[in-house]
């Protein structure tokens, strides 16, 4: 499973949509879905933080 698909997972067993994630983390919303289809393969450090820790809380 790649790490897009484990956001991705992860944001709907939370129950989020993609804008609501976006709102919790600050990372926008176009940047969640390219990131969950494995457009984005360069992901920035900070963004990966930043939904992981959007994951956890």
């Amino acid at each position: 499973m790649s790490l897009g698909e484990r956001l991705k997972q992860a944001r709907k067993l939370l129950g989020d949509t993609q804008a609501v994630a976006g709102k919790k983390s600050g990372v926008p919303q176009s940047d969640i879905s390219y990131m969950e289809v494995g457009k984005r393969k360069n992901i920035p450090e900070e963004y990966f933080f930043t939904c992981i820790k959007m994951v956890l809380t």
